[in-house]
Protein backbone atom coordinates (compact mmCIF):
# COMPACT_ATOMS: atom_id res chain seq x y z
CA UNK A 1 0.00 0.00 0.00
CA UNK A 2 1.24 3.47 -0.86
CA UNK A 3 1.91 5.85 2.01
CA UNK A 4 2.43 9.28 0.48
CA UNK A 5 -0.43 11.46 1.70
CA UNK A 6 -2.91 12.09 4.48
CA UNK A 7 -5.62 9.75 3.18
CA UNK A 8 -3.18 6.90 2.57
CA UNK A 9 -1.73 7.35 6.05
CA UNK A 10 -5.17 7.04 7.62
CA UNK A 11 -5.90 3.88 5.64
CA UNK A 12 -2.52 2.39 6.56
CA UNK A 13 -3.18 2.99 10.26
CA UNK A 14 -6.46 1.06 9.95
CA UNK A 15 -4.81 -1.73 7.97
CA UNK A 16 -1.80 -2.16 10.25
CA UNK A 17 -3.83 -1.97 13.46
CA UNK A 18 -6.69 -4.14 12.14
CA UNK A 19 -8.97 -1.68 13.88
CA UNK A 20 -11.69 -0.34 11.61
CA UNK A 21 -13.50 1.16 14.61
CA UNK A 22 -11.01 3.99 15.20
CA UNK A 23 -11.24 5.85 11.90
CA UNK A 24 -12.87 8.87 13.57
CA UNK A 25 -9.93 9.14 15.99
CA UNK A 26 -7.03 8.96 13.53
CA UNK A 27 -6.77 12.76 13.27
CA UNK A 28 -6.18 12.77 17.02
CA UNK A 29 -3.50 10.09 16.66
CA UNK A 30 -1.78 12.15 13.96
CA UNK A 31 -1.71 15.22 16.22
CA UNK A 32 -0.36 13.18 19.14
CA UNK A 33 2.36 11.70 16.92
CA UNK A 34 3.32 15.13 15.55
CA UNK A 35 3.63 16.51 19.07
CA UNK A 36 5.79 13.57 20.16
CA UNK A 37 8.06 13.99 17.13
CA UNK A 38 9.17 17.34 18.55
CA UNK A 39 8.90 16.61 22.28
CA UNK A 40 9.88 13.21 23.60
CA UNK A 41 12.50 12.13 26.18
CA UNK A 42 14.62 10.13 23.70
CA UNK A 43 15.34 12.04 20.47
CA UNK A 44 13.41 14.88 18.90
CA UNK A 45 12.96 15.26 15.18
CA UNK A 46 15.46 17.79 13.81
CA UNK A 47 15.71 18.06 10.06
CA UNK A 48 17.15 20.76 7.87
CA UNK A 49 13.75 21.78 6.46
CA UNK A 50 12.83 22.96 9.96
CA UNK A 51 15.79 25.33 10.05
CA UNK A 52 14.42 28.81 9.56
CA UNK A 53 15.92 32.28 9.44
CA UNK A 54 14.01 35.47 10.15
CA UNK A 55 14.77 39.05 11.11
CA UNK A 56 13.06 41.46 13.47
CA UNK A 57 13.76 44.88 14.95
CA UNK A 58 14.80 45.25 18.56
CA UNK A 59 13.46 48.71 19.24
CA UNK A 60 15.31 51.36 21.20
CA UNK A 61 14.51 51.44 24.94
CA UNK A 62 13.51 47.77 25.12
CA UNK A 63 15.28 44.48 25.73
CA UNK A 64 12.50 42.07 24.69
CA UNK A 65 11.56 40.57 21.33
CA UNK A 66 8.65 38.26 20.51
CA UNK A 67 9.42 34.70 19.42
CA UNK A 68 8.32 33.63 15.92
CA UNK A 69 4.89 31.99 15.90
CA UNK A 70 6.31 28.65 14.67
CA UNK A 71 9.30 28.64 17.06
CA UNK A 72 10.43 25.32 18.57
CA UNK A 73 14.06 25.84 19.60
CA UNK A 74 16.83 28.36 19.03
CA UNK A 75 20.01 27.80 17.07
CA UNK A 76 21.61 31.23 16.80
CA UNK A 77 20.90 34.92 17.35
CA UNK A 78 22.91 37.60 15.53
CA UNK A 79 22.75 41.34 16.10
CA UNK A 80 23.24 43.50 12.99
CA UNK A 81 24.48 47.05 13.50
CA UNK A 82 23.52 49.71 10.96
CA UNK A 83 27.03 51.19 10.70
CA UNK A 84 27.34 51.41 6.93
CA UNK A 85 28.68 47.87 6.55
CA UNK A 86 26.01 46.05 8.60
CA UNK A 87 28.42 44.57 11.12
CA UNK A 88 27.23 41.24 12.52
CA UNK A 89 27.65 40.29 16.18
CA UNK A 90 26.73 36.74 17.26
CA UNK A 91 25.13 36.96 20.70
CA UNK A 92 25.99 34.58 23.53
CA UNK A 93 23.20 32.40 24.85
CA UNK A 94 22.61 32.32 28.60
CA UNK A 95 19.93 30.60 30.61
CA UNK A 96 17.56 33.03 32.36
CA UNK A 97 19.39 32.39 35.66
CA UNK A 98 22.85 32.84 34.11
CA UNK A 99 22.23 36.05 32.20
CA UNK A 100 23.33 39.19 33.99
CA UNK A 101 20.93 41.99 33.13
CA UNK A 102 22.52 45.43 33.05
CA UNK A 103 20.08 47.92 34.52
CA UNK A 104 20.16 51.69 34.53
CA UNK A 105 22.03 52.06 31.25
CA UNK A 106 21.42 51.40 27.58
CA UNK A 107 23.82 49.82 25.10
CA UNK A 108 24.41 47.16 22.50
CA UNK A 109 23.16 43.75 23.71
CA UNK A 110 25.79 41.04 24.02
CA UNK A 111 23.77 38.14 25.43
CA UNK A 112 20.30 36.68 25.06
CA UNK A 113 18.04 34.17 26.73
CA UNK A 114 14.74 32.53 25.77
CA UNK A 115 11.67 32.39 27.97
CA UNK A 116 8.21 33.16 26.59
CA UNK A 117 10.10 35.69 24.45
CA UNK A 118 13.69 36.57 23.57
CA UNK A 119 15.31 38.58 26.34
CA UNK A 120 18.56 40.54 26.01
CA UNK A 121 21.05 41.48 28.69
CA UNK A 122 20.53 45.24 28.33
CA UNK A 123 18.13 47.80 26.97
CA UNK A 124 18.91 48.73 23.37
CA UNK A 125 20.37 52.19 22.83
CA UNK A 126 19.11 52.27 19.22
CA UNK A 127 17.07 50.16 16.82
CA UNK A 128 18.92 46.92 16.03
CA UNK A 129 18.15 44.27 13.42
CA UNK A 130 18.10 40.85 15.04
CA UNK A 131 18.61 37.78 12.85
CA UNK A 132 17.17 34.63 14.37
CA UNK A 133 18.07 31.12 13.26
CA UNK A 134 15.74 28.57 14.82
CA UNK A 135 13.98 25.26 14.39
CA UNK A 136 10.38 25.73 13.31
CA UNK A 137 7.48 23.44 14.01
CA UNK A 138 6.02 21.02 11.50
CA UNK A 139 3.26 21.82 9.07
CA UNK A 140 0.57 19.47 10.44
CA UNK A 141 -1.15 16.98 8.18
CA UNK A 142 -4.83 17.48 7.50
CA UNK A 143 -7.43 17.07 4.80
CA UNK A 144 -6.28 20.41 3.36
CA UNK A 145 -2.55 19.86 3.88
CA UNK A 146 -2.17 16.31 2.67
CA UNK A 147 1.61 15.92 2.89
CA UNK A 148 4.71 17.50 4.39
CA UNK A 149 8.45 16.97 4.42
CA UNK A 150 8.27 14.29 7.13
CA UNK A 151 5.70 12.16 5.33
CA UNK A 152 7.63 12.62 2.07
CA UNK A 153 10.97 11.53 3.53
CA UNK A 154 10.04 9.27 6.45
CA UNK A 155 6.49 7.90 6.22
CA UNK A 156 7.32 5.28 8.86
CA UNK A 157 7.71 8.10 11.40
CA UNK A 158 4.06 9.01 10.93
CA UNK A 159 2.82 5.43 10.64
CA UNK A 160 4.56 4.12 13.75
CA UNK A 161 3.75 7.30 15.69
CA UNK A 162 0.05 6.98 14.90
CA UNK A 163 0.04 3.28 15.78
CA UNK A 164 1.76 4.03 19.08
CA UNK A 165 -0.93 6.62 19.86
CA UNK A 166 -3.69 4.21 18.82
CA UNK A 167 -2.52 1.38 21.06
CA UNK A 168 -1.95 3.84 23.88
CA UNK A 169 -5.59 4.84 23.47
CA UNK A 170 -6.74 1.21 23.44
CA UNK A 171 -4.54 0.44 26.48
CA UNK A 172 -2.71 -2.36 24.73
CA UNK A 173 0.53 -2.02 26.66
CA UNK A 174 2.52 -4.56 24.66
CA UNK A 175 1.69 -3.07 21.27
CA UNK A 176 2.06 0.46 22.60
CA UNK A 177 5.60 -0.34 23.77
CA UNK A 178 6.48 -2.05 20.48
CA UNK A 179 5.34 0.83 18.32
CA UNK A 180 6.88 3.44 20.58
CA UNK A 181 10.25 1.76 20.02
CA UNK A 182 9.67 1.65 16.26
CA UNK A 183 8.53 5.29 16.29
CA UNK A 184 11.64 6.50 18.12
CA UNK A 185 13.91 4.40 15.88
CA UNK A 186 12.23 5.97 12.84
CA UNK A 187 12.92 9.46 14.21
CA UNK A 188 16.58 8.56 14.71
CA UNK A 189 16.69 7.20 11.17
CA UNK A 190 15.27 10.28 9.47
CA UNK A 191 17.52 12.54 11.55
CA UNK A 192 20.56 10.61 10.33
CA UNK A 193 19.27 10.61 6.76
CA UNK A 194 18.78 14.37 6.75
CA UNK A 195 22.10 15.06 8.46
CA UNK A 196 23.93 12.94 5.90
CA UNK A 197 22.41 15.07 3.16
CA UNK A 198 23.38 18.24 4.98
CA UNK A 199 27.01 17.48 5.80
CA UNK A 200 27.91 15.07 2.99
CA UNK A 201 30.06 11.96 3.32
CA UNK A 202 32.90 11.73 5.79
CA UNK A 203 36.28 12.67 4.35
CA UNK A 204 38.46 9.69 3.62
CA UNK A 205 41.64 9.36 5.63
CA UNK A 206 44.46 8.00 3.48
CA UNK A 207 47.49 6.89 5.50
CA UNK A 208 50.87 7.96 4.22
CA UNK A 209 54.10 6.10 4.40
CA UNK A 210 54.70 2.38 4.72
CA UNK A 211 52.85 0.19 7.17
CA UNK A 212 54.96 -1.48 9.86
Amino acid sequence: MALSNYSELKQSVITWSKRGDVDQLIDDFILIAEDAMLANPTENLKIREQETRSTATLAVDTRFLALPADYVSMRKVTLIVDDGVNSRWPLLFRTPDQMHVTTGSEGQPMQFSVTSQIEFDRTADQNYTIEIQYLAGLTPLSSTNTTNVILDNGPNVYLFGCLWALFRYSQDIEEESRYLSLFLDAITGINRKMNAGRYGPRPRIIPRGTKP
